[in-house]
C-alpha cells in the first residue's frame, strides 16, 4: 500500500480525475488550479456561436460564480439563448496549444493566419455572452505563482474552505 502520503495523493488524484480533459495538458493545469485552491472549474462547456453560424464552441473551463444559477447559465449557453452579456461575472479558461494552430493533422488545409482569425471571431462571439476568457499556455499553467495571479485578476472562485 505504500507509505500514507503515497495513498493520499493517489486518493486526490483519483477523487479529481475527469475523462472531460480533451488532453494531457487541461488535466494538468487543472491539477496546478486545484492545488492552488481555486474552485473546480467545468470542463467542455458548449457555447453556441451566438451568430447562429457553424457547431458550439467549447470552453476548456467554465467557472460559474456561486450567485448565478449554474443550470440556467449552461442551458443558455447551449441553447444560444442568453442576451448579451447573460453571463457576466463568468470566467471561462482556455489552455491554448501551438497544435491547434500550426499542426497541419488539427487544421487541415488552413493556414495558421486563418486559424488565428478563427480563434479571435471564436473569442469575440463568448465575449458576447459576458464571458471573461483567461488564456494560458500550458507553460504559464507550470508557472504556480503565474497561473495563480492569472486567475486571481480574472476573478476566478476560490474553492469553499473544508
Amino acid at each position: 500500500m505504500g507509505r500514507p502520503r503515497d495513498r493520499e495523493v493517489a486518493l486526490r488524484c483519483a477523487l479529481n480525475a475527469d475523462g472531460l480533459s480533451e488532453n494531457g495538458g487541461e488535466s494538468y493545469a487543472r491539477a496546478v488550479m486545484l492545488e492552488l485552491g481555486f474552485a473546480t472549474p467545468l470542463l467542455q462547456v458548449p457555447v453556441a456561436d451566438p451568430m447562429g453560424e457553424g457547431q458550439p464552441y467549447r470552453l476548456d473551463y467554465l467557472w460559474i460564480p456561486a450567485d448565478l444559477d449554474a443550470e440556467k447559465v449552461l442551458g443558455g449557453l447551449a441553447a444560444g439563448t442568453l442576451l448579451a452579456g447573460g453571463v457576466a461575472g463568468c470566467v471561462a479558461g482556455e489552455l491554448d496549444g501551438r497544435a491547434k494552430t500550426f499542426d497541419k493533422r488539427l487544421t487541415g488545409d488552413r493556414d495558421a493566419r486563418d486559424q488565428l482569425l478563427a480563434e479571435r471571431r471564436r473569442e469575440a462571439r463568448l465575449t458576447y455572452y459576458g464571458l471573461r476568457v483567461a488564456r494560458f499556455s500550458f507553460a504559464e499553467a507550470r508557472d504556480d505563482a503565474y497561473l495563480g495571479r492569472l486567475l486571481s485578476s480574472y476573478g476566478v472562485p476560490r474553492a469553499p474552505s473544508s
